[in-house]
This record gives structure tokens, sequence and C-alpha cells, in this order.
């Protein structure tokens, strides 16, 4: 405490303000989970209903409800200080603070008949950053994506694969327009796939595929939309003159546009392989010395 006083006083008399993070759950995280998995669920006899009974509704459920996540976000400390900056007019502050953070994920499997298969509970230790700037504050991209994207994608791909594809490109953060929902857009050698997720998915938006073979092209071009306008692009999917489908792809820290540029690019390739495929599919390609 000693040393915490001096220190104290040492920023504020050099014109700096400190910041004290208590520990406390962050808002709106759940506070029913512990560091193990609850001894109610037991692999082959527990329900799906069970589960829910005892936890309530999960942050994120599978599509095909094979698997459900719970994640709880308490931090555990942590500060900062910033500079106090005065004009004649106004106050507000320069600088920024780190929040010791961790995170609990409990994830349940189920078999098709809700039965539980297996339950995992992930322990996450990392710090998250909060900047203060004038009189306005904002956070950077949370260090752990709350909405288990990562299994989303992870499970998505495995189907995909399943399915027959092999070369799958996946963005895990993406906003379909005009509607503004979060998801994640999939390219496969055949199809364009959005998958929405988040915390609060009721009601829920359809996942979206969209054949490649549909498509005439994808046309980038400026959004202005939310705060960062004229940083951002949309890929504008086409059928001859129709527009199919609409979407950004957000980066984790960086510029969005580059970052949607990459995925319409890519988009724009796969569509004029699977047009080149299926041309030659129905016109087969006939060589001078009359082969095929």
């Amino acid at each position: 405490m000693k040393y915490l006083a001096v220190l104290l006083l040492v920023l504020t008399t050099s014109g700096c303000v400190p910041i004290i993070y208590s520990a406390r759950y962050e808002a709106p995280s759940r506070q029913n989970l512990s560091d193990a998995v609850p001894a109610f669920i037991e692999s082959g006899r527990t329900t799906m209903a069970d589960v829910l009974l005892a936890l309530g509704d999960p942050d994120t459920i599978a599509a095909d409800e094979s698997w459900i996540a719970y994640v709880s976000s308490y931090r555990e400390g942590g500060g900062g200080a910033a500079l106090v900056l005065v004009s004649s007019s106004s106050a507000g502050l320069l600088g920024g603070a780190f929040k010791e953070m961790l995170y609990r994920r409990l994830l349940v499997h189920f078999d098709a008949t809700g039965i539980v298969t297996a339950a995992t509970l992930d322990l996450v230790n990392c710090s998250n950053t909060d900047v203060f700037v004038g009189d306005a504050s904002g956070s950077m991209a949370p260090c752990f994506d709350v909405t288990s994207t990562d299994i989303v994608a992870r499970t998505l791909v495995a189907n995909l694969q399943e399915a027959g594809e092999t070369n799958v490109v996946v963005y895990r953060r993406a906003e379909l327009l005009p509607t503004h929902q979060r998801g994640m857009v999939a390219v496969s050698d055949t199809a364009i796939h959005f998958v929405a997720t988040g915390i609060y998915r009721t009601p829920r938006f359809p996942d979206i595929d969209i054949a490649l073979a549909d498509l005439t092209g994808a046309e980038l071009g400026g959004h202005a939309f939310h705060l960062s306008a004229e940083g951002r692009r949309r890929v504008t999917l086409k059928r001859e003159d129709a527009e199919i489908a609409t979407f950004v792809v957000l980066a984790e820290n960086g510029d969005d546009a580059s970052r949607t540029t990459e995925a319409g690019e890519l988009v724009s390739q796969r569509i004029a392989a699977v047009r080149r495929t299926d041309q030659f599919s129905r016109s087969p390609v006939v060589t001078p010395d009359g082969t095929q």
C-alpha cells in the first residue's frame, strides 16, 4: 500500500490521473460459472434441457444445436494513467489503461437426441485495453471473443470439408448489409456462406448460402455507415445487373477497407474459376487434333 500511495502522489503531481480498475464481473457477463465443469453435467446422461434449466440461455448455440457455450467475463484488476488536458473552454484526458481479464468458457456438446457427449471448461487470462482521448473513451478489440466465433468457424469449416469442400477461407468478422447483422463469411470452392454470430441471437438471423455458379461477379465499392465510413468498403455479389447480397469484412485491428478488398478479390477469383469450369462442362473444349 505504501508504494501505491507514492505512485499515486507522483502521478497526481505530474499532471496525470491514475486509473485503477477494481475486481468485478464485466457487464453484462453471466456470473454462474466456476473454474470447472459443473458436477451435474455427465456424458451420456445429462440432457440439453437439464443444462438450460440449471445455467439459463447459452451465450452461443450452434446452428444445428450440436453444442452450446456459456462465457463469463471477470475483471481481475488493472489500471493505467491519463494526462489531464485543459484548455480555455474544455478539459479532457489523454492516456490508456489495461484490464486484466479472466474468461471462463463452458462448452457442452450434444448428440442428435440432445444428450451430452462431452463438456469442457476453458480458463483464459489476457488483457484488454481502454483508451481515453479528450472527453471520449473507447476500448480496443477484446482479447477473447465471448461470442465463441472461433468454435463457430471450426464447426463451419469441418461441415464444409465433410461435404467435399477442400479449400475454405473464413473471415470471422463480417457485417451483412443492409441489416448490419454481424457474423462470418466463408468462401469455399463452390459457394459463399454467411453465418450469423453474436451473444444475442434472438430472433436469429438465418444463415445464407450463395452458389458461386449463380453469380456473375463481385463489385467493390464504398459504403458509409457507423463511425468509420471513409475507411470501409463493401463487396456486392451480383447476378447480371441484380444485387444478390452485400457484406463488409471487418478487421480485428486495422484497416477494414484492405481486409474487405482481400475478401472481394478472393470471391472474384472463385466466381471466375467456377464459371470457367461450368462453361467447360457444358461445352467441352476441342483441341486442334480433335481430342477433348
